[in-house]
């Protein structure tokens, strides 16, 4: 896989905003997708990686704290290991 630079936190808030209601450093990516709105949710991590961690179609203003849950759920449950591990990516 090619090196590919993404320079999330740097975006314009109609595409990324961080998530204030999370224990951990987790933002949302916003897309427009066939007319819905769909959210990713990701965790910075360090030396400039992200962890993409599920999409769900956003049904209501609020990021529902189930989701955000989920999100750091997932986060909590890789191995520490595989977190800082370079991939080449």
């Amino acid at each position: 896989m090619p090196n590919m630079v993404f320079n999330a936190l740097n975006s314009p808030d109609q595409y990324i905003h961080r998530i204030w209601g999370s224990n951990e450093n987790s933002w949302e990516l916003r897309v427009i997708f066939a007319g819905q709105q769909e959210r990713v949710l990701f965790l910075t991590l360090v030396e400039g990686r992200f962890l993409l961690t599920h999409g769900f179609q956003k049904t209501i203003d609020k990021i529902p704290q189930l989701e955000i849950t989920r999100a750091e759920n997932i986060y909590y449950n890789i191995p520490l290991q595989h977190l800082h591990q370079s991939r080449g990516c």
